[in-house]
């Protein structure tokens, strides 16, 4: 069943870019065999919010990354005021063609943040023009 968009967003998606570097945990497997080389990508935000934000990273074929049961992935977020470091989770994710390179968009949700880093973060989004806000 699905959730009306009143009772499935709780915070507002601010629509900001910001730069983003995502580094994805390396598969049981590899840790096994000793490799523990991360696959790291940069991009940028579509959307965010206090729990969650909409990425875009261009990326061939990422799909193994996102789809696997340990698909999360640690984020490093540049803010104006400095970088914010958090863990996220992907909910969604869609390839799609920008410029003719391939890109994926990615939804996740924040699965661990210091207090320390989410405050910096809900000060960041709460200083944003209220113009610049969708409904989450």
């Amino acid at each position: 069943m699905k959730q009306s968009e009143t009772t499935r967003r709780v915070f507002r998606r601010r629509a900001v870019q910001l730069e983003v570097k995502i580094r994805f945990k390396p598969a049981a497997s590899f840790t096994k065999t000793g490799e523990t080389e991360r696959l790291a990508l940069m991009g940028r935000t579509r959307d965010i919010s206090e729990t969650g934000m909409a990425l875009l990273v261009s990326a061939r074929n990422i799909d193994r990354y996102l789809t696997r049961k340990e698909n999360g992935f640690d984020v490093e977020l540049t803010l104006p005021e400095g970088a914010v470091v958090l863990q996220a989770s992907p909910v969604y994710f869609k390839k799609v063609s920008a410029g003719g390179v391939a890109t994926y968009l990615i939804g996740c949700r924040f699965t661990t943040v210091q207090d320390l880093q989410l405050g910096r973060l809900v000060t960041f989004l709460r200083s944003l023009p209220v113009g610049k806000t969708n409904p989450e």
